[in-house]
């Protein structure tokens, strides 16, 4: 029921992009937001990285006060001293057009993914994956950030299916089980629960009502 990612428009080059800079050891960043599609939307990508096992990575949710929104320019020295190779925002970056060329500027990749809807002199020139970009065929154009970002999972997730990545060691990822994240995200943004949006917290809402019943396993010590 979910369709093609790679209907989103740059969804090839996002996955290259990213799998370049896991393969090479690149230091990668996330930059998330404050609100909980912003925080899912970054939690979602650690737990990708787990599966992976990846560690060469740091994130950055800006302080409401003292940042703002996204990548900002209050925020990108912050960013900066992360010492990113590429950066990945998440429900964010789709109005940072001068922050982002700054970041390339200093030799950073960066890739959006955003759902807000981008206005046309503020788009920044980098790799761009948003359901709301005027040419971009993806059927399902108001999709949370989380959403955005779980679709660029699956994508990744079947690129290296067919590079021969997932091992015994590194075993493919049930995709499914994500899909708690992503129903908070969707459900707290308020984005219609129509079609995709409809799918992903139905089953998200059922694999949260199966973790919440089963056995108590004591602290996290």
């Amino acid at each position: 029921d979910i369709p093609s990612p790679t209907l989103l428009k740059n969804m090839d080059q996002a996955v290259s992009l990213f799998i370049w800079a896991v393969n090479q050891k690149k230091h990668i960043v996330i930059v998330g937001d404050y609100d909980v599609d912003g925080v899912t939307s970054v939690a979602l990508i650690i737990r990708f990285f787990a599966t992976l096992k990846y560690s060469n990575y740091a994130y950055f949710i800006p302080n409401r006060f003292q940042h703002g929104y996204g990548i900002s320019e209050k925020s990108i020295e912050a960013i900066i001293d992360l010492q990113p190779d590429l950066i990945i925002t998440v429900d964010n970056g789709i109005t940072a057009k001068t922050e982002i060329e700054k970041l390339k500027e200093r030799g950073i990749e960066v890739i959006v993914t955003d759902h807000h809807t981008p206005q046309l002199e503020q788009i920044p020139e980098c790799v761009i994956i948003n359901p709301k970009l005027a040419d971009c065929t993806f059927p399902h154009g108001d999709i949370s950030g989380v959403g955005v970002v779980y679709l660029f999972i699956i994508a990744l997730r079947t690129t290296l299916r067919e590079q021969g990545f997932w091992t015994d060691t590194i075993p493919e990822p049930n995709l499914l089980e994500f899909l708690d994240l992503v129903t908070l995200g969707t459900v707290a943004d308020q984005v219609p629960l129509v079609g995709l949006n409809r799918f992903f917290v139905k089953f998200g809402l059922e694999l949260m009502t199966r973790k919440i019943q089963l056995p108590n396993p004591g602290p996290f010590y």
